[in-house]
C-alpha cells in the first residue's frame, strides 16, 4: 500500500486505453495539479515526421504502421526529464514496456501507479474520426464545431484520417496494451475508470484516486 505521506514529486503515472479515450486530456489534467512533465512518445514520433528527412521517414513509417514507439526512444524521453513527477501519455504499449518503466522506476525512486480509461472499439473509433486538433494549444474538439479559445485554427492529425492505421491501433490496443495492462497490474497500483460518458465527472475521479494515494 502506497502511503500517504509520498510527495507527488515522486509520482510516475502510466496511462493505459485505446485511441481515442481521453488519455491526452486526462494527461493534461493531471499534468497540472501535480506541476508535472508529460512524457508523449506518439507525439513526439509525429513531431519527427513533420521534419522529414531519414528520421522523419522512419518516424512517418512506425505511425503507418500504428507500431509502439521504440524502447531506446522511450528510454532516453524518460531520462532526459527536469526533477518531478512524470505523466506518461500511452505507456506502457507493450508487455516489453512494463518492465522497462518498473527498471526506470527502480533505478530513479520514482513510484509507478497505472490509470486505465475503457470504452468500446466503437466508441474509441467514433472518436478518433470525428475529433480535431488546435494547432497552438493542442486541445482536441468533437467534430471540429468548437473554435478553440486561443483562435488559432483546428486540423485532423493524419493517422486519426486514414482508416487503415485507426484500426490496426485499435488492434494493437487490444493484441499488446491490454495484456500490459494485466501485468502492471499484478505489480504496480492500478485503477480502471469508464471513459465513455462526461468527460469531466472521468477527470474528477481520475483525480480523486490519484489523491488519495499521495499527500497532494
Amino acid at each position: 500500500m502506497i502511503q500517504k505521506t509520498r510527495a507527488k514529486s515522486d509520482l510516475l503515472i502510466a496511462t493505459f486505453g485505446p485511441p481515442g479515450s481521453g488519455k491526452s486530456t486526462v494527461c493534461g489534467s493531471l499534468a497540472n495539479m501535480l506541476e508535472a512533465e508529460i512524457i508523449s512518445p506518439g507525439r513526439e514520433l509525429r513531431r519527427l515526421s513533420a521534419r522529414g528527412g531519414h528520421v522523419g521517414e522512419e518516424a512517418k513509417r512506425l505511425i503507418h504502421m500504428a507500431a509502439p514507439a521504440p524502447d531506446i526512444m522511450l528510454w532516453w524521453m524518460l531520462t532526459e526529464h527536469g526533477s518531478g513527477a512524470l505523466i506518461l501519455d500511452g505507456v506502457p504499449q507493450n508487455i516489453r514496456q512494463v518492465s522497462l518503466l518498473a527498471d526506470f522506476a527502480s533505478q530513479f525512486y520514482y513510484h509507478l501507479v497505472g490509470v486505465h480509461l475503457l470504452v468500446s472499439r466503437e466508441i474509441a473509433l467514433n472518436r478518433i474520426l470525428n475529433r480535431w486538433y488546435c494547432t497552438q494549444c493542442r486541445q482536441s474538439f468533437s467534430n471540429g464545431e468548437a473554435g478553440c479559445d486561443c483562435g488559432a485554427r483546428l486540423y485532423q492529425r493524419l493517422d486519426d484520417t486514414m482508416a487503415t492505421t485507426v484500426s490496426a491501433r485499435l488492434d494493437r490496443y487490444e493484441r499488446d496494451v491490454t495484456p500490459a495492462a494485466a501485468k502492471f497490474s499484478a505489480q504496480f497500483r492500478y485503477q480502471e475508470f469508464d471513459a465513455s460518458n462526461d468527460p469531466k465527472n472521468l477527470l474528477m475521479r481520475v483525480r480523486g484516486w490519484i489523491k488519495s494515494l499521495y499527500d497532494i
